[in-house]
């Protein structure tokens, strides 16, 4: 019995090694964001900024993912999608809404973010947090449960 649970245990590492789990990453709202001046912060754990490889950054609307449950919309309708030139390893702790950095490349421009609006960021690996911007430009992050709430149809 042990045997079988020490395979079963060495399974899991080695497909979580050869790539199979994702990698943890972390993005939040930078405080002090306003809707005219957003930014976002990167790190291996929440409210600890370290530099770490994004892989791609998409600020999507709340309504566009409603629309299409456990599916990235299509790019076209991305609020801002980027994502790494191959071949290059630039690591991020910190990015402002609507700006490229060197090694990263544009798959759909930054749009305008609409106030009131409700919009996801994600990352590559485990990153991923929501916001909302209210009538005067004030950015909100949102806790995963309401987030999850404002998912449902």
């Amino acid at each position: 019995m042990k045997a079988s649970r020490f395979r079963a245990l060495a399974a899991l590492l080695l497909s979580c090694f050869l790539g199979a789990c994702p990698k943890k990453t972390s993005v939040w709202v930078q405080s002090g964001s306003s809707a005219d001046r957003l930014s976002f912060e990167f790190g291996r754990s929440r409210g600890h900024p370290d530099p770490i490889s994004i892989g791609f950054l998409r600020v999507d609307r709340c309504e566009e993912l409603r629309a299409t449950p456990g599916v990235a919309p299509p790019v076209a309708r991305a609020t801002w999608d980027l994502e790494s030139i191959p071949g290059t390893d630039v690591r991020l702790s910190s990015l402002r809404y609507g700006q490229t950095p060197e090694g990263y490349r544009e798959m759909h421009p930054a749009s305008p973010l609409e106030r009131p609006g409700c919009y996801v960021v994600a990352i590559a690996g485990t990153g991923q947090t929501g916001f909302e911007i209210n009538a005067s430009g004030e950015v909100v992050e949102l806790d995963d449960a309401e987030v999850a709430r404002r998912m449902r149809p």
